[in-house]
């Protein structure tokens, strides 16, 4: 996972409720977590059954990446960059393998 309080770089924005997600993961970590529970609240936190305040900020993930200052309908090519990453990320994170020729080939 990738976490910063900012964006750095030229647009140093502040994320100012990023730290919930820094909070969860920590948590997490501390409470020895199960793994497959870990990635599936980050990955579908809102969407489980059981769903709780806690497992929705664990969605945090999916929002931590580079590309996130942008409005869908003014940029709508950016929504794609922003999943292609988000792909990229989870591809690497969670299966250890890079996805990237996806973009291109078909399988």
């Amino acid at each position: 996972a990738r976490y910063a309080d900012s964006d750095g770089f030229e647009q140093d924005y502040d994320r100012p409720n990023a730290w919930r997600y820094r909070d969860y993961v920590i948590s997490a970590f501390n409470e020895d977590k199960p793994f497959d529970r870990f990635i599936e609240e980050q990955i579908a936190g809102d969407e489980i059954d059981w769903a709780t305040d806690e497992t929705r900020i664990a969605t945090g993930f999916l929002r931590a990446g580079p590309r996130v200052h942008f409005r869908e309908k003014d940029n709508p090519e950016r929504r794609y960059e922003y999943l292609d990453d988000l792909v990229a990320t989870l591809g690497r994170g969670v299966l250890g393998l890079t996805v990237q020729c996806a973009r291109c080939h078909d399988h």
